[in-house]
């Protein structure tokens, strides 16, 4: 059976009244709202929940009313509820992928993805919190950037190998690839190929067989040698 899960959330301004927004440090307008999130499973059940936010209109900056009673709500001013409240709210999924994002500065692809997403949600972010992920965007690059030589260094020198053996040039092509302890299974082909040229049978089938072997880990598709 297929059940549809649905989110809506939707503030409510109760009244509004300006302040010394603590997080900006100016005085602003600050709205105190009734956010009612719903989630609904299709067909079996909806369930609402409600909570009240301070929203500052300078800044953007959100901060959670924790009033020990409805009269606190109903009876306090927004100055007295702003003292109540406590820091600046940062919903729970945008710190877990703030979280993730800082871990994942090795893997620069999933870190750029993991930044991008975080940006999105940037207006609840405090100041700091924007400069860091900010400096995680600059980290992502760096790391990108070494990957991206050393796949460009090896595509040149598969294709230093392939001239060499287009031009029967096997001395050299060994030496070469010898020199650099091996490669692809492209480059230990042409190398296997330059040995049999030479007719160093032994070491020709060797390289051979491990080119095969190599080639399966880098296309599952290949079938190795016995």
């Amino acid at each position: 059976m297929f059940f549809h899960v649905s989110e809506e959330t939707v503030d409510h301004e109760l009244r509004r009244a300006q302040t010394f927004c603590k997080e900006c440090d100016a005085y602003a307008w600050v709205r105190l709202v009734e956010r009612v999130r719903t989630v609904s499973l299709y067909w079996v059940i909806s369930q609402k929940d409600r909570k009240n936010f301070l929203i500052c209109d300078a800044c953007k900056a959100q901060f959670r009313v924790k009033a020990h009673n409805k009269n606190d709500i109903e009876q306090a001013d927004i100055h007295t509820l702003l003292g109540m409240s406590g820091g600046r709210y940062v919903p729970f999924m945008t710190r877990m992928l703030m979280f993730f994002t800082t871990i994942a500065v090795w893997m620069p692809i999933v870190n750029l993805l993991l930044v991008a997403l975080a940006w999105r949600d940037r207006a609840v972010l405090p100041p700091g919190w924007l400069k860091w992920l900010k400096y995680l965007f600059w980290a992502a690059l760096a790391f990108a950037t070494p990957v991206n030589s050393w796949a460009q260094t090896a595509s040149t020198f598969e294709q230093q190998v392939e001239g060499l053996y287009q031009q029967k040039r096997w001395p050299e092509l060994i030496q070469l690839v010898q020199s650099t302890n091996g490669g692809s299974s492209g480059v230990n082909f042409y190398y296997g190929c330059a040995l049999a040229q030479l007719q160093r049978w032994p070491e020709a089938e060797a390289v051979t067989i491990a080119s095969a072997n190599q080639g399966v880990d880098e296309n599952q598709d290949t079938v190795a040698a016995p």
